[in-house]
């Protein structure tokens, strides 16, 4: 619960438009979550490997406009997920480690979706691989995602990220694939004032893109 208050949303078709009306409503907002995992653990000989299955609960009272039911219905969601992965140990002046593979498997449904929310999933592979300098890493992911909303009102939230910078848009279909190349640089334990030393610096150029 917090200061912000919830919205009303309501999808009003025109013809063949279609046009979303957002009101907000005067009782205060409750987002709602849990979640559950059980990790797994194989790590031995100087590489971590874990198998990490999850289940989250959501819920938020911003009420979304069932027309079949002549009444605002809250967003109650469940996500079933699966991590992978296998990767060496990070040096400690790297920031990504040598080499690595992971991914994660994810399976949302809506608790009583009615006519506003269907089901969606996602998969979202990566890969670690070593730069051109020692202590240089490289980091490459492809993601895809796919929504069933067909007969319904409306997208539920990605899970997939968007590319950074840009703020969310839905879509049936979703892919994205990411580069990010971390370039540690060794300060040699600056000393700004008698508290403060400065050690190293972090530089990470990315590159994203992405299809909706």
């Amino acid at each position: 619960i917090n200061d912000d208050y919830r919205y009303g949303v309501k999808m009003e078709r025109e013809g063949e438009k279609v046009k979303r009306k957002v009101e907000r409503l005067s009782s205060p907002l409750v987002d709602l979550s849990a979640l559950v995992y059980v990790p797994l653990d194989f790590s031995s000989h100087g590489w971590n490997r874990a198998f990490v299955p999850q289940l989250e609960w959501e819920f938020s009272n911003n009420g979304f406009y069932d027309t079949s039911r002549g009444d605002y219905k809250y967003l109650n969601t469940i996500t079933s997920s699966l991590q992978f992965y296998v990767m060496r140990e990070s040096a400690r002046s790297g920031i990504f480690p040598k080499w690595g593979i992971g991914g994660i498997a994810r399976w949302r449904n809506a608790i009583d979706g009615g006519e506003n929310f269907g089901s969606m999933a996602s998969v979202n592979l990566y890969g670690y691989l070593p730069g051109v300098a020692p202590a240089h890493g490289l980091k490459l992911s492809l993601g895809i995602q796919r929504q069933n909303v067909e007969g319904k009102n409306y997208f539920m939230s990605n899970m997939l990220n968007m590319p950074r910078g840009y703020d969310d848009v839905y879509g049936e279909d979703y892919f994205l694939c990411t580069a990010d190349y971390a370039l540690p640089l060794y300060l040699g334990d600056i000393n700004v004032i008698r508290l403060v030393y400065l050690k190293r610096l972090q530089f990470i150029p990315f590159a994203d893109f992405a299809i909706v």
